[in-house]
C-alpha cells in the first residue's frame, strides 16, 4: 500500500520554453514579474471585498451523503456536481441552490464500466461526463444521467491524468503526471495534451519541458517481512488551472506562466530568479487564476524527513494583482464568519466552472455549528448554520472574483 503525504497546492512556474504553438513575443516590461526573493507586504482581506459570494448547503439525504474525500467540484449555471472519492465511483448532481437531484455510478468490470475515478469533468453543453480511469488507461464517456456512450483507450502507456478538463466542444485538456519509479523522475517532456473527444487521439499542445520537476519530492520502497510498500512524499500541486475557457499552463520546471486559450499560448507572468537558479529548485505554486488575480506560494522543492510538508506549510499565500502588477500576502477572512479567524483563499485547485473568475472553498457543518453556538456568525451564514445537523454535507462557498 502507498503511504502518501498530500497537500492541495497548485503550481505555477512556466518558462520561455520550446513551443510549437504561436506565442506572444511581448516577454519584457509588459509581463508581470514574480521575484521569489522578495518579502511582500501583508494585507488583511475580506473575501466580500474582492468577490461576490454564494453559500450553498448541499442537501443531505440518504442518497446524497458525501464522503469526506469528495473533491473536484464541477459547476455550471444549472448544476453542482462532484465525484465521491477515487474508489467509490459515485457522481452526484445538485442544482445551483444545493438541492440533490440524482447520482450515477458505473463502477464495475464490464467494458462499459470504470474501475475507479482518477479524474473527471463535464461538458454541460454537450451533456457529457468524461471519466478517466488510470488503472485501465481509458476515458469513459457517459450522458449526464450515466448512460454509456463510448470509451477510448489512450494511446500512451506511461500517462497519469489527475488534471483533466473540458477544453471545448471537441477536446479535453490534460496534464500528464506520470512518474517513473525506477528512474525516480517524470519522463514526459511534453506533458500537456489535447484529447479528441470522439477518437481519443492525443496531441501535444507544444510546450517542451527538458528537465521536469515532479510533485513527488521523495519516493522509497520500504521492505518488511512478507512484503513492501511505497513511502512517498507528494505535494499534490497541479500545473493546469481552468478559468472559464482559458487555462493556466504553469509547469514547475519553467519560469514563464502562460495562458492557453483558443489553441494559443500567451505569457502572463515570469518568475525571477529562475527555477533552477538554486538547489533545490524553487517554484511558484499557484492555486487560483482569474482575470484580476493570480494566487500562489513560493515553494522550495526538497524533502525534509523530520517535517515532510514544511516546504508547503511554511509558504505564505501570495496574490498578484494582474491589473497593477503588485504582489501582497493575503490574510483572508469572511466577515460573515469571523474577522479574527483566517480562512483559506477560495481557489480552483482541481476544480472547474463553466464561467470565468470563480473560486471555491468549503465549510464543514460541524465547524459552522461550533461558530454559530459561539455567536461568531452573521448574515446568511448564520441562517444556514441554524438549520444544520452535525453530520450534514459540507457547505460550499462559491466566489466570483471581481
Amino acid at each position: 500500500m502507498d503511504k502518501i503525504y498530500l497537500w492541495f497546492l497548485l503550481l505555477i512556474s512556466c518558462s520561455c520554453s520550446h513551443t510549437k504553438e504561436k506565442v506572444s513575443n511581448d516577454m519584457d516590461s509588459s509581463l508581470c514579474v514574480i521575484d521569489i526573493t522578495c518579502e511582500y507586504p501583508v494585507e488583511k482581506v475580506n473575501i466580500h471585498d474582492v468577490a461576490d459570494v454564494e453559500y450553498v448547503p448541499l442537501e443531505t439525504t440518504r442518497n446524497s451523503l458525501l464522503a469526506s474525500d469528495c473533491s473536484a467540484f464541477r459547476i455550471s449555471d444549472d448544476y453542482i456536481t462532484v465525484a465521491s472519492g477515487v474508489d467509490n465511483g459515485n457522481i452526484f448532481f445538485f442544482n445551483r441552490k444545493g438541492r440533490y437531484l440524482w447520482t450515477f455510478n458505473r463502477r464495475g468490470g464490464s467494458a462499459e464500466e470504470y474501475s475507479s475515478i482518477t479524474a473527471w469533468d463535464a461538458d454541460f453543453g454537450m451533456q457529457e461526463i468524461y471519466i478517466y480511469d488510470s488503472f485501465r488507461k481509458k476515458i469513459y464517456i457517459y450522458s449526464l444521467g450515466g448512460q454509456y456512450k463510448r470509451s477510448h483507450a489512450l494511446p500512451m502507456k506511461d500517462c497519469t491524468f489527475i488534471d483533466l478538463y473540458n477544453y471545448d466542444k471537441d477536446y479535453l485538456i490534460g496534464y500528464n503526471r506520470f512518474y517513473d519509479f525506477r528512474k525516480k523522475k517524470k519522463v514526459d517532456t511534453h506533458p500537456y495534451y489535447l484529447i479528441d473527444k470522439q477518437s481519443g487521439e492525443m496531441s501535444s499542445i507544444g510546450i517542451v519541458v527538458d528537465k521536469p520537476i515532479s510533485e513527488k519530492v521523495h519516493t522509497e520502497i520500504v521492505k518488511f517481512p512478507g512484503g513492501a510498500y511505497k513511502d512517498q512524499v507528494l505535494f499534490l500541486i497541479t500545473a493546469l488551472i481552468k478559468n472559464g475557457d482559458a487555462f493556466l499552463i504553469a509547469d514547475y520546471a519553467l519560469d514563464t506562466i502562460y495562458s492557453y486559450r483558443h489553441h494559443k499560448l500567451v505569457p502572463i507572468a515570469v518568475q525571477t530568479p529562475s527555477v533552477y537558479a538554486s538547489d533545490p529548485p524553487v517554484i511558484v505554486a499557484c492555486e487560483l487564476y482569474t482575470d484580476s488575480y493570480l494566487h500562489f506560494r513560493i515553494i522550495p522543492m526538497y524533502y525534509n524527513p523530520s517535517a515532510p510538508m514544511s516546504p508547503m506549510a511554511d509558504a505564505p499565500e501570495l496574490v498578484l494583482n494582474r491589473h497593477t502588477g503588485k504582489i501582497a500576502e493575503w490574510k483572508m477572512y469572511d466577515s460573515n464568519y469571523s474577522s479574527d479567524i483566517e480562512r483559506p483563499v477560495p481557489t480552483m485547485i482541481l476544480q472547474s466552472a463553466d464561467r470565468e473568475n470563480y473560486g471555491i472553498s468549503m465549510f464543514t457543518a460541524e465547524r459552522l455549528i461550533e461558530q454559530y453556538q459561539a455567536g461568531g456568525l452573521k448574515g446568511e451564514l448564520k441562517d444556514i448554520a441554524s438549520r444544520l445537523s452535525i453530520d450534514d454535507n459540507d457547505i460550499l462557498m462559491i466566489c466570483k472574483y471581481k
